[in-house]
Parts: structure tokens; C-alpha cells; sequence
């Protein structure tokens, strides 16, 4: 639920998701995800066009992963040059450096606490 509406909100809104999401499901706990392989490439891909890798960016690219993930179509919306398209082409360099590595867990673990 948190993986497919999460990048959908607004920064100032997911406060209130979340706190829904404890509401909802109070006893559950909510595990870190450790995004390894796939953070990495991502930053590879970044360096590699000399881009700046701020985490609210690196974040974005790891939501669009996580929609692709538990929908069937995807749409990235946005005002011009809020880098849409660099998400979109950073992920598909990531992806496809993981492939080429032969990376099986290009996805996330869990991390348990």
C-alpha cells in the first residue's frame, strides 16, 4: 500500500498518509527497505552524466521503480524541467547496468529490526 501510493503525494501530505497507515494498522511495523544493488547503479548512472545526487532525487527514481513494480501502466507527471525525463532514462541506465552485471537482487531487501 505504502510502495504504491506514497510517490503519488505531495511531501506535505504524506504525514497525514502515513499516520492513516498507523491508524489502519496499528501493531504493524514498518520495515526499512535497503534498496543496495539498485541505489548503487543508480548513482553509478548519475555520475556517469555528471549529475548531483540529492536524496529527495535518488528517492524519486527508487519511487518510480516501486509504482513499475505494482502497476500495469505508468505515467510521470510533472512541470517542465523538474527532470521527468532524467527519472525515467537514469532508471533504465540503472536497470540495465544490474542486467549487464548479471545482478539477480536489483530490487530491495527488507531490512528486519
Amino acid at each position: 500500500m505504502r510502495d504504491s501510493n506514497v510517490p503519488k503525494f505531495l511531501e506535505h501530505d504524506l504525514p497525514l498518509f502515513m499516520g492513516i497507515i498507523v491508524d489502519l494498522f496499528p501493531s504493524v511495523q514498518i520495515p526499512n527497505i535497503n534498496y543496495g544493488n539498485l541505489q548503487k547503479a543508480i548513482e553509478d548512472q548519475l555520475e556517469v552524466k555528471n549529475y548531483q545526487k540529492p536524496k529527495k532525487f535518488l528517492i524519486k527514481i527508487i519511487q518510480l521503480m516501486e509504482t513499475i513494480m505494482v502497476r500495469h501502466g505508468v505515467m510521470v507527471v510533472g512541470l517542465t524541467g523538474t527532470g521527468k525525463t532524467t527519472v525515467i532514462d537514469t532508471l533504465a541506465k540503472a536497470m540495465e547496468q544490474l542486467f549487464k552485471e548479471g545482478s539477480k537482487d536489483y530490487y530491495h531487501k527488507v531490512v528486519k529490526q
